[in-house]
């Protein structure tokens, strides 16, 4: 049978414990769980806005996701390509992102992300790069980023707007890392059709 006095309560100290005639003195060990590190995964859902016409103001073209392995990351830059026929340097402006944390991405309440510079433009890759932002990503519930743009009135009829994001390099995150399991371009499914005249958008 083995005797002793625990340290004073509320400290981590040696203790003293008594067996037969032996005197032993004992350490308290602490072992520490480390804070997984968050991936974030990048997808898309739902497919482009099938068609826009030139010279329209605030149009919607497609939504990306985010969803991280844990908690605790976000995302600070995203660097989103055009790789339709429209020349998007020239023709797509006053670009903007919208998110909202939702399970199905709806657009309804998704509020502006706040970007430095406050509009960005595409450059002669017709690549954009929104950044100077912290949008937090969790593991329960996904963030849905919505593109919208407006459209040149020279933006050519029948010409087409593909959106993606090129590379796991084009998305910036602090406190965790983008998945390298996701296949690069992320792209959102079809493309949109821009028309000429200023009829009703299908």
């Amino acid at each position: 049978m083995a005797t002793g006095q625990k340290a004073v309560a509320g400290t981590y100290g040696a203790t003293t414990v008594t067996l037969s005639a032996t005197t032993y003195k004992g350490a308290m060990s602490i072992a520490l769980k480390s804070v997984p590190t968050a991936v974030i995964t990048a997808g898309t859902t739902g497919v482009q806005t099938p068609q826009v016409t030139e010279g329209q103001a605030g149009a919607f073209i497609g939504t990306f996701t985010f969803i991280a392995s844990a908690p605790g990351a976000s995302i600070t830059s995203i660097k989103i390509s055009e790789k339709g026929s429209v020349n998007a340097n020239l023709n797509l402006l006053n670009a903007k992102l919208f998110a909202q944390q939702e399970a199905v991405c709806s657009r309804a309440g998704a509020t502006q992300i706040i970007t430095v510079p406050p509009t960005p433009t595409f450059n002669a890759s017709d690549e954009i790069t929104f950044s100077g932002f912290s949008l937090p990503v969790d593991n329960v519930t996904q963030q849905c980023v919505f593109l919208d743009v407006n459209v040149g009135s020279a933006a050519g009829g029948g010409n087409k707007i593909e959106i993606e994001i090129f590379a796991a390099g084009d998305i910036a995150v602090a406190n965790g890392s983008v998945s390298g399991v996701v296949i690069f371009p992320v792209q959102v499914l079809g493309d949109t059709n821009i028309r000429a005249d200023q009829g009703t958008v299908i």
